[in-house]
């Protein structure tokens, strides 16, 4: 982060002393997260969005609530200095028919209020790593600049969530921070040192032989700095306190990463892995049918009681915002406008697709002839509602949250009831879908706390499969709320563009060193898409470009590219808008490539 900004963010700080540091520590929040043991926690902080995360699948959440309340009762802090946040907690939540001989079969896990996983990776099936051992019961964190980074920011947004960071003003002295900065500096250096590779942690295989030799360093896609855990759903007693099912057998790999260059400064990208390792009695044939999985956020833009939540269908994206210009803590304690903050689904789970040519995006690859499944329900739980939260502790929790996991309102179970929209009466699977810039569709009203999931499905796992699901987590901030809201969906797209290129990049095989022998059009990725697609196109030489969609009609929908291009491969995204910026329709389309005298034309398909 610029010195100078966060300079000015931390005078911003020490302002919050007094009568304003008492009001910090007073504000209360309605919802308890329930957890059990000492699960150890990180942040991950290089850039201006700050979030922890807990070695037992919470994250967004403070860890020092958990002892004492804290005065920061976020664990999405933004921006980058300012003891305010976005988020209560956060978790995965999946759901389906476990085929495993045992009985119930319909089966729901994860993490929400309260976590049904447990530290550390499984060894053999029913068998996990000691969740209680300081070498399983960990986050790592790593930065390729460690060594030399000047970590007093670091320092500082982790002091700042502590229980007593109210009554010290938020002030903390050179001499203080600089140990805090050196803790951490040696606290690099040990988890560099023990970067759990074998098990699956993310690092540069330079030989490519899957083992992190000596001149290998942990890191994923270029990333500042990366955060890795590893948990699972063995223990019985959290899954049931969760919501009354029985463990699957899931161990569940995450990763977080970011970057502080501008367009990436405001988001925090998020994979996770899950591995159906089995229980002990899981036999060799068991198999989990119309799987669904989701995200789960309590969230709080600044004070808990005066948001409004949506979402967006053409960004595969959920996300919160306030409904007043005066939040009392951004405004009234910072003299900022509320920040806007967004989950937006980036490759959900992979299935065969029809079409051979179709790309999806595993472990950061393409793999031909399959495709992700975009978002499919969103649910927004607003205060007052009708519907409320699944319940804990029984197993009438599994089939509430297998509804909303499926685009049903909790309740009643059976049979299940769509959500309706109230201005046209019809049934749909998306939540608050209008656009609160331009003040239409179907808005949230009645602000207060909001709580919202939405989910990816379905597909099917059998014994030993791997699935993943990645999305970015944005924040941005504008003079008021509305065009906090507009910036959010601006970095949320820079955010969308740079997945796709990473995944692009790694895709077909292709040295950049060596230019194309022959004018291509390549298949767009992915296809069919819901809120996004990448295209690519080969020059053999220099050329003037025109490329351009049109409908079925012959009518040109947008041009993307109407310049002079080198030779060479080149990336292009589309984020299914016409020229006006206007969402395009569930269809065909076809994709029209010019490049002097030479011309290529392709297809590819929406699916809303």
């Amino acid at each position: 982060m610029n010195p100078k900004i966060l300079s000015l963010l931390m005078s911003m700080v020490l302002i919050a002393s007094g009568e304003k540091a008492a009001a910090i520590a007073a504000n209360a929040h309605p919802d308890q997260v329930q957890q059990t043991g000492n699960p150890a926690a990180g942040l991950i902080n290089i850039n201006k969005l700050v979030l922890w995360t807990q070695a037992d699948g919470m994250t967004s959440f403070n860890p020092f609530m958990q002892s004492s309340p804290s005065p920061i009762p976020w664990g999405a802090i933004y921006p980058y200095g300012v003891p305010a946040g976005l988020v209560y907690a956060d978790g995965i939540v999946w759901g389906g028919f476990v085929h495993d001989g045992h009985t119930p079969v319909l089966r729901v896990g994860g993490s929400t209020l309260r976590t049904g996983l447990q530290p550390g990776a499984i060894l053999t099936p029913g068998v996990a790593e000691d969740p209680t051992a300081a070498i399983v019961n960990r986050v790592w964190r790593y930065r390729a600049d460690w060594q030399t980074a000047d970590l007093t920011p670091e320092a500082f947004t982790l002091l700042v969530s502590q229980p007593d960071a109210a009554l010290r003003h938020f002030r903390y002295s050179t001499d203080e921070l600089k140990a805090v900065a050196d803790s951490l500096r040696t606290r690099y250096g040990k988890d560099r040192l023990e970067w759990p590779w074998q098990k699956g942690a993310p690092f540069y295989d330079i030989n490519q032989n899957g083992s992190m030799e000596e001149n290998e360093e942990p890191g994923l896609l270029n990333a500042a700095q990366v955060v890795w855990y590893v948990a699972n759903d063995l223990d019985s007693e959290r899954t049931l306190a969760l919501y009354g099912s029985p463990p699957i057998g899931l161990e569940v790999q995450v990763t977080l990463w970011g970057y502080d260059q501008p367009d990436l400064e405001n988001s925090v990208y998020r994979r996770t892995k899950i591995i159906y390792k089995g229980t002990q009695s899981t036999p060799a044939y068991a198999v989990i049918d119309s799987l669904a999985i989701g995200l789960y956020s309590d969230i709080d833009i600044g004070s808990f009681d005066d948001d409004f939540a949506g979402t967006d269908t053409s960004l595969q994206m959920m996300y919160g915002y306030n409904s007043t210009f005066l939040d009392t803590i951004y405004h009234t304690r910072y003299g900022i406008g509320p920040p806007a903050f967004g989950y937006s689904l980036l490759y959900g789970p992979i299935v065969v697709s029809d079409n051979t040519d179709d790309w999806a995006c595993f472990d950061f690859k393409a793999r031909r002839g399959f495709r992700n499944l975009p978002m499919t329900a969103s649910w927004v739980d607003r205060t007052g509602d009708t519907d409320s939260q699944p319940t804990t502790g029984k197993y009438d929790g599994t089939l509430h949250y297998y509804n909303i996991l499926c685009g049903f309102r909790p309740r009643p179970v059976t049979p299940p009831d769509p959500f309706h929209n109230p201005a046209t009466g019809l049934p749909v699977r998306f939540s608050m879908t209008g656009d609160p810039v331009s003040g239409t569709g179907w808005l949230d009203e009645f602000p207060g706390n909001r709580q919202i999931t939405f989910s990816s499905g379905h597909f099917r796992m059998v014994l030993g499969d791997t699935q993943e699901v990645t999305i970015v987590m944005t924040a941005a901030l504008g003079a008021d709320r509305l065009a906090s809201l507009t910036a959010l969906k601006f970095f949320t797209r820079k955010a969308r563009e740079y997945a796709g290129y990473m995944v692009v990049t790694h895709a077909p095989a292709h040295d950049p060193s060596m230019l194309p022998t022959s004018f291509q059009l390549l298949q767009n990725y992915p296809n069919p898409f819901n809120s996004g697609t990448i295209l690519l196109f080969d020059l053999p030489g220099n050329a003037r470009v025109r490329l351009a969609i049109y409908d079925l009609s012959g009518r040109r929908v947008t041009t993307l590219v109407d310049e002079q291009r080198q030779a060479g491969r080149h990336v292009v995204s589309w984020d299914g808008t016409d020229a006006q910026g206007g969402s395009v329709a569930s269809g065909l389309y076809l994709i029209r490539l010019e490049a002097g005298n030479q011309r290529k034309i392709g297809k590819l398909m929406i699916i809303r």
